[in-house]
């Protein structure tokens, strides 16, 4: 990220942490399986930036391989994340 980038934080320490758990749904975000274990991939961010160590920030975030069962691609994020995926 450009070091003069301007980037806020999500509203919410729960939304900061459904955000995060998009990405690897673990024990604590069981609703769904995370984008990764689905079979997406990670191109960019999905972590805190580091220049930003409090805070509910988050990094842009670029899944690729994405289709359309997948959690990342079915709800709303409300988060810097981009889930991309090729039509025919």
């Amino acid at each position: 990220m450009e070091e003069d980038c301007r980037l806020g934080p999500v509203v919410s320490e729960s939304q900061y942490n459904k955000v995060m758990g998009l990405k690897m749904r673990n024990a604590s975000c069981d609703k769904n399986q995370g984008a990764v274990k689905q079979g997406a991939t990670l191109l960019t961010g999905g972590s805190r930036p580091p220049m930003m160590p409090s805070g509910y920030y988050v990094q842009p975030t670029v899944f690729t391989d994405v289709d359309q069962n997948m959690t990342i691609w079915k709800e709303e994020v409300f988060g810097p994340v981009l889930a991309c995926r090729t039509f025919k």
